[in-house]
């Protein structure tokens, strides 16, 4: 016994399903959704804009108070330490030339006595404002080329003045310390 368990009437079962009547709902849904689409793009548009000019208008602020006679004892504190700094660095670049120019006394005492030969014996350095006046006595003159030949090896070391050879083979000559050719 399948039976209908359907208690409405005949007459209202027969009916159709209600539709309502289309009226120009889908045109005006097009006509918000672009309404929406343009107030979303415009505010997108005008947002940064705004923010710009907040940002603008706190920067001319902090410039006004930037000026003002409250930090005028801080301008002059960071200008005397500008000048301070010049001064300092204008300091700090003579001494890094001197650094750079000078060589330790000892390398080249240790340099100029290793470049002497066998037969040559040194008796006296005498070191001036970068000049170095060298005296020994040598077995035979040619003793005295190798040395000097040697000495002129060295990169700090460069040969000033003429070599002089004396009586009882004593010779004297001035070399200048520092880099070949002002190098």
């Amino acid at each position: 016994m399948k039976g209908d368990i359907n208690l409405l009437p005949e007459d209202i079962m027969s009916t159709t399903t209600y539709e309502r009547p289309s009226s120009g709902s889908g045109a005006l849904k097009w006509i918000i959704g672009l309404i929406l689409v343009g107030v979303v793009v415009g505010a997108s548009l005008v947002a940064p804009l705004l923010h710009i000019k907040m940002l603008e208008g706190e920067l001319a602020q902090l410039e006004k108070e930037i000026n003002s006679e409250k930090y005028t004892e801080v301008k002059k504190v960071n200008s005397d330490l500008d000048s301070i700094n010049g001064v300092l660095g204008k300091k700090e670049t003579v001494l890094n030339q001197i650094d750079s120019a000078s060589y330790p006394i000892n390398d080249i005492i240790v340099a100029i006595s290793n470049a002497a030969p066998i037969g040559c014996k040194l008796t006296n350095l005498d070191f001036k404002n970068n000049k170095i006046k060298v005296t020994g006595v040598v077995e035979d003159n040619l003793v005295v080329a190798e040395f000097v030949s040697s000495v002129q090896r060295l990169s700090f070391l460069a040969l000033d003045s003429e070599v002089n050879v004396e009586e009882g083979n004593i010779f004297n000559f001035t070399l200048l310390v520092g880099r070949k050719d002002g190098k």
